[in-house]
């Protein structure tokens, strides 16, 4: 099994009670990946502080994934992603790895 990269991201200021207070802070929150040296048929599983988060649609072409986890799943202070690949073929020259992230905030 595929160990996860795991990206801490301590400016993020959106884990128990925490999660309480930063849901009813956010009125939705997407989250956009972009994965680089990937091959073809490769599916990631992304969680986000612990908990699986579904994509909404495959791989874009140019590597971007689109995430809306629910707003209880983020905390108050530091967040962690962490992502595997769980499915495709190997890269034959490089491993896939995560280029790109964004997080777009709306707030209540």
């Amino acid at each position: 099994m595929a160990r996860p990269l795991v990206v801490r991201a301590p400016s993020w200021r959106v884990c128990g009670r925490k999660r309480r207070a930063a849901a009813s802070e956010l009125e939705s929150a997407t989250l956009r990946v972009r994965f680089v040296s990937r091959a073809p048929n490769d599916k990631v599983e992304l969680r986000l502080n612990g908990e699986p988060v579904l994509p909404e649609g495959e791989i874009s072409p140019d590597g971007w994934v689109t995430y809306r986890p629910e707003p209880g799943l983020y905390c108050h202070g530091d967040n962690a992603l962490s992502f595997r690949v769980t499915a495709g073929e190997p890269a034959p020259t490089e491993t896939m790895s995560v280029g790109n992230v964004e997080l777009i905030v709306d707030y209540r």
